[in-house]
């Protein structure tokens, strides 16, 4: 499970890498808009799996 939320939190900031590279290229591009559903999931699932971690070693 531990190995699982590593590589989740390491999605997360190679997306925020690419948003940032995004950003710098062009503020208003449309990358962006379809980054943020793939940024709102991935925290979501990020959320989750670290909820069920901790009820696992309750």
């Amino acid at each position: 499970m531990e190995q699982t939320i590593y590589h989740l939190i390491e999605a997360q900031y190679a997306l925020a890498q690419v948003a940032e590279l995004a950003e710098k290229l062009s503020p208003d591009s449309y990358l962006l808009a379809l980054l943020e559903p793939v940024k709102k999931s991935l925290d979501l699932v990020v959320s989750e799996v670290r909820g069920i971690d901790a009820d696992l070693h309750d």
